[in-house]
């Protein structure tokens, strides 16, 4: 008889249906293309990384919500300014856009970087991936990168061996 209970009450628990509900706990004063992830940072764990479409500024949240540390794209002669936006909707195509936040990814020392790939004035469809620290000092770059395709990717090939891949443009 206890079996028998059992069972029903592991069948009741099983099939009974729940519903699950979701709660706005913040938000952000920020334009309509704008977003936001959760990146996890190798030494200061998880932070909430936001893109505004007119900023030149990339932000970095705690889990709390409360500002961590601030990134600021440098104007780069040639390319389209960062204070323009991110996105260029008159054009369709991206001015800035930030991969893979880190300290440790790109150089030994433990600033935040992000890749960051700019949009060329001319060419429009010429790209460069510049890695910018927290200082807002471009520490190395990858030129000639079109948007067409996956921009830019990094893979852990084995442990602690790291590889960068772009879609470069052929000349001639």
């Amino acid at each position: 008889m206890k079996t028998y209970i059992l069972f029903v009450a592991l069948v009741l628990f099983v099939c009974t249906s729940s519903n699950a509900q979701m709660t706005l706990s913040h938000s952000y004063p920020m334009n309509s293309n704008a977003e936001a992830e959760v990146v996890n940072l190798s030494i200061s764990g998880n932070k909430i990384m936001a893109l505004n479409e007119n900023s030149d500024t990339l932000f970095f949240y705690n889990l709390d919500y409360s500002l961590w540390k601030e990134i600021i794209c440098p104007s780069v002669s040639g390319y389209v300014p960062p204070g323009v936006n991110f996105y260029d909707g008159g054009l369709g195509l991206g001015c800035i856009t930030g991969y893979y936040p880190s300290e440790t990814l790109f150089n030994l020392d433990t600033f935040l970087e992000v890749a960051v790939c700019y949009r060329k004035l001319s060419p429009s469809t010429t790209y460069t991936i510049f890695i910018v620290n927290e200082n807002s000092v471009l520490t190395d770059s990858i030129t000639n990168v079109s948007y067409i395709g996956n921009v830019f990717s990094v893979h852990q090939t084995a442990t602690g061996i790291f590889k960068a891949f772009a879609t470069i443009l052929r000349k001639g």
